[in-house]
C-alpha cells in the first residue's frame, strides 16, 4: 500500500498541468437530520432514522477546475450526508448515491473528474435510506449530481466582465457589451494546520449502570428467542442488539483515561476558496458554523481530510439524547465548540 501511494504521488507530480479554479455555493436537497428521537425510553429509544425537525445543512459548495484552454478538468463537490441509501436489504457492492452523483456531474461536464468531499455528516443522512432499492440510490445521487453540475456550469474559472464596445444598429439600438476575460482569479496557495487537544468522554456510574442494564436485558432476549425457536432473522437481531450493548459496556468500564483526545484541523487556501480538513464524522452544526464565519468566498468543510483523530463528534446539546453517535463518541462535551473556534482561527491565519 505504501509503495502504491508513493507511486501515485510521483505519477501525479509528473503530470502537473496549469489550471484555473473557482467555486460557488448552492443548495443540495437530498439530506435530512438522522437523529430520530423516539420517546427517549428503552421501549421506544432514539435511533438512526429520520428527524424532520432538527438541524440540516444543505449548503453545497462546488469548485470547478479548468485546464489552461478552459476545458473542464475536475469538479470538487462538498456535501454532508452518509452514503446509507442502501443497507441490510442490499446484496451488492455499491458506491451508493455518491457514485451516481459523480457519474451525473461527469456526464454534464465531459472530460472532468468529479471528486466528492464528505462534509460534517455526523448527524446527516439521506432523505430516504436504509433500503435495498438500487434505483433509489441512483435517483438521489442523480438529483445532487444535477444540482452540483448546474453550479459547476455557472462557474467561470477566470474573471470575466462585460465590456462596452460601442453600438450595433438593428431594429433596436443595441449596446455591444461582450464578456471578456479580465484576468485570472486569485491563485494564492497556503496551508496551515494544528493538532487540537479536546476533552475526552468520561463515563459516570449512571452511564455504566445503564449500559449494564441494557446488556443484561439483551442477554435475556437472546435466551428467550433461542427457547422459542425464533427465526434466523429474530436470532440475528437479538445477537446484534447484545453485541452493541456489550461492546459499549466494555468501553464504559475501562479505567478513566485522563489524556485528552487529539484531532488535527487544517486549512488549505486556494485563492478566495478554502478547504477545512479534519477527521471523523462531526455533527453538521459544527461545519455550518465554520463555513458561516469563514472569511473566504467559498469554504468546504471536509470530514475525512486529516490523519489524527476521528469518530463521531456531537454538539454539546446532543449528549442529553444519547443514541448511536453519542453512546460511542470519544469526545466530551465542549469539543465541538473548540473545533469551531480553532477552525475559524486557522481560516483567518490562511487569509
Amino acid at each position: 500500500m505504501a509503495d502504491k501511494l508513493i507511486g501515485a504521488i510521483v505519477q501525479a507530480n509528473a503530470r502537473l498541468t496549469p489550471v484555473h479554479a473557482y467555486g460557488m455555493v448552492g443548495t443540495g436537497t437530498i439530506n435530512i437530520n438522522r437523529r430520530f428521537r423516539g420517546a427517549g425510553n428503552d421501549d421506544n429509544p432514539p435511533a438512526v432514522g429520520l428527524n424532520f425537525k432538527e438541524f440540516v445543512d444543505r449548503e453545497l459548495p462546488v469548485i470547478r477546475i479548468d485546464d489552461a484552454a478552459g476545458k473542464p478538468y475536475a469538479v470538487l463537490v462538498n456535501f454532508q450526508t452518509h452514503g446509507t441509501v442502501l443497507a441490510y436489504e442490499n446484496q451488492v457492492v455499491s458506491p451508493d448515491w455518491i457514485g451516481s452523483m459523480r457519474n451525473t456531474v461527469e456526464a454534464a461536464l465531459p472530460g472532468a473528474t468529479c471528486l466528492y468531499f464528505q462534509g460534517a455528516a455526523g448527524n446527516q443522512g439521506p432523505i430516504e435510506g436504509y433500503s435495498g432499492d438500487l434505483e433509489l440510490a441512483h435517483r438521489l445521487g442523480g438529483i445532487l449530481g444535477h444540482e452540483a453540475a448546474a453550479l459547476a456550469m455557472r462557474i467561470s474559472t477566470v474573471r470575466r466582465e462585460p465590456r462596452f464596445e460601442g453600438y450595433v444598429e438593428s431594429t433596436a439600438l443595441q449596446a455591444k457589451q461582450p464578456y471578456r476575460v479580465a484576468g485570472p482569479h486569485d491563485a494564492t496557495l497556503k496551508y496551515v494546520s494544528k493538532v487540537l487537544t479536546l476533552p475526552r468522554r468520561q463515563y459516570t456510574k449512571e452511564d455504566v449502570d445503564r449500559m449494564t442494564r441494557l446488556t443484561a436485558d439483551a442477554e435475556r432476549k437472546i435466551a428467550a428467542v433461542q427457547r422459542s425457536g425464533g427465526s434466523a432473522w429474530e436470532q440475528s437481531q437479538a445477537a446484534a442488539r447484545n453485541r452493541r450493548w456489550a461492546n459499549l459496556l466494555e468501553r464504559y468500564k475501562q479505567p478513566v483515561n485522563p489524556e485528552p483526545v487529539r484531532l488535527e484541523v487544517a486549512v488549505l487556501r486556494i485563492g478566495e476558496m478554502a478547504l477545512v480538513l479534519t477527521n471523523g464524522e462531526l455533527f453538521a452544526e459544527i461545519g455550518a458554523a465554520v463555513k458561516k464565519a469563514s472569511p473566504f468566498a467559498v469554504t468546504l468543510f471536509c470530514g475525512y481530510g486529516s490523519h489524527t483523530g476521528g469518530g463521531y463528534m456531537p454538539t454539546t446539546a446532543e449528549y442529553a439524547f444519547g443514541s448511536y453517535e453519542v453512546d460511542g463518541t470519544s469526545y466530551g462535551p465542549g469539543s465541538a465548540e473548540k473545533v469551531v473556534e480553532e477552525s475559524i482561527t486557522l481560516l483567518k491565519a490562511a487569509r
